[in-house]
């Protein structure tokens, strides 16, 4: 029983990039995946720049 309980380094190094790696890949994935689906029509463009300008126009 005590054999099964003795973690190896090996065993150790795979737990730790299941629990730390694997959910930290997933979530850059997603995050790759959303910022590629993002994409800015005429009228949202025209909005940031609209709203740009009255920020630099206020802070002069």
């Amino acid at each position: 029983m005590s054999r099964w309980l003795r973690w190896n380094e090996s065993a150790q190094i795979l737990l730790t990039l299941e629990l730390i790696g694997l959910p930290a890949t997933a979530l850059i994935g997603h995050g790759v995946r959303c910022l590629g689906s993002i994409q800015r029509d005429r009228a949202g463009e025209a909005a940031i720049q609209r709203d740009f300008s009255y920020v630099s126009r206020s802070r002069r």
